[in-house]
């Protein structure tokens, strides 16, 4: 029973190291872009360390889930959009000048 409670415990501690790095790395979104009414800059692509928390802490409270096609399919599953997401939003905020084709995300996502 405590096993299940750690799950998201541990899910929480990484996307909060995950928000320390994004400020040290500057992955910062700036406010007034868009639609976005923040006042400061916020870490953005808090869902890439969400993913990661949930994967490392089932991978580590119930190793035997690591021999279940089911955890294995929905690891890799999720994976290309999580990718997808990760490029768009760096591109988004200027990290990187590489986009992906629309059409090409569009069939990783169906995937």
């Amino acid at each position: 029973m405590m096993n299940y409670i750690l799950v998201p415990v541990i899910a929480v501690a990484v996307a909060f190291i995950g928000l320390k790095l994004f400020r040290r790395l500057k992955i910062l979104d700036r406010p007034g872009n868009d639609l976005k009414n923040t006042r400061k800059p916020v870490p953005t692509i808090q869902g890439v360390f969400v993913y990661l928390g949930f994967f490392l802490a089932i991978g580590l409270l119930f190793p035997q889930y690591l021999h279940n096609n089911l955890f294995w399919g929905l690891l890799f599953g999720s994976l290309p959009i999580i990718v997808f997401e990760l490029f768009e939003e760096l591109n988004y905020i200027g990290k990187i000048s590489f986009k992906i084709p629309a059409s090409l995300r569009l069939i990783g996502q169906i995937a």
